[in-house]
């Protein structure tokens, strides 16, 4: 959770420079490895959100397994 929060959070602040009037002062070089680190922040934010996903499906499926076992040492008691 606090990953997929500052990731988002790099990529508004990211947006925000670019809206800064600062931006346009900066040289084409500059500005060509801003907009880079925004594409990796934003493939970051993707990155983060998948990993969270899978962690999600990976712990149901093991709570399910947990229940199965219960479940069957109930049947057997």
């Amino acid at each position: 959770v606090y990953l997929v929060t500052g990731t988002k959070q790099n990529v508004v602040l990211l947006e925000q420079i670019k809206a800064l009037a600062i931006y346009r002062k900066l040289s084409e070089k500059e500005k060509e490895e801003l907009d880079d680190a925004l594409i990796e922040a934003r493939q970051a934010v993707e990155m983060t959100n998948l990993a969270s996903q899978i962690l999600d499906q990976l712990s149901g499926t093991y709570n399910n397994l947990l229940n199965n076992n219960l479940n069957d040492t109930m049947k057997f008691l």
